[in-house]
């Protein structure tokens, strides 16, 4: 049931957020709703990532959170996808 899901914002537009989205999607037990990104990166502003719109950068936290909730999605977690790096 979507009201039982946390709303989650993800940080960084990077190939483990896409596995993340892509896990949290299909999985049996959902749990998260993903209702938005940001990414420090200006190019991606606007963009949308598997149909999640990227609200902005970190510094729009506070902004994107007041948004989202205004909307009726309010934000209870921030989940960072950080690139990993090879070695």
């Amino acid at each position: 049931r979507e009201a039982d899901l946390r709303r989650v914002l993800i940080l960084g537009v990077t190939p483990e957020a896409e596995s993340f989205m892509r896990l949290a999607r299909s999985s049996e037990r959902k749990r998260f709703l993903i209702v938005g990104m940001l990414d420090d990166e200006a190019s991606n502003r606007g963009r949308r990532v598997q149909g999640v719109k990227v609200l902005g950068r970190l510094c729009d936290l506070a902004a994107a959170t007041r948004r989202m909730a205004a909307r009726g999605y309010p934000v209870s977690a921030l989940i960072v996808a950080e690139q990993t790096r090879d070695k």
